[in-house]
């Protein structure tokens, strides 16, 4: 889709990736140890969030009401699910490897969330416009 800044998406991802590489090689775990996980959800449980120690989303699940919801409350519960099951897996910091900056995660979390939540209002304005297109101008 024309607008989406796919490569600055990109960029910080592999961003954060490095980032959570280089804590995770100072983390002292053992190879193939299992990581810890935190669990969040949102939206009375239609939207739920794995993640791991490792600082990766590793699952987003959408329950099918969910999808009644508009592409921003949606955006919404899936960063409040994420956050929820980054808080948790911060409460025990045994699960967290050694030298993790939280705030540093959790800021790039923020600015993932925020490309995010741009990108979503771009694609509903672009299908907005589409549908007035097809309706004949008329919104």
């Amino acid at each position: 889709m024309a607008g989406i800044p796919g490569g600055e998406l990109e960029h910080l991802l592999n961003e954060a990736r490095a980032a959570l590489g280089t804590m995770a090689g100072n983390s002292g775990a053992r190879p193939g140890a299992p990581s810890a996980k935190g669990h969040g959800e949102a939206a009375g449980g239609l939207v739920r969030a794995t993640v791991s120690a490792d600082g990766e989303v590793e699952s987003i699940e959408l329950a099918p009401r969910a999808m009644r919801l508009s592409s921003g409350e949606i955006g919404e519960h899936v960063a409040a699910a994420v956050n929820a099951a980054f808080q948790e897996l911060r409460a025990d910091p045994a699960g967290l490897p050694s030298g993790a900056d939280t705030e540093r995660l959790t800021a790039q979390a923020r600015e993932l969330q925020d490309l995010s939540m741009r990108q979503m209002r771009q694609m509903t304005q672009s299908i907005s416009d589409l549908m007035a297109q097809l309706h004949g101008g008329r919104r």
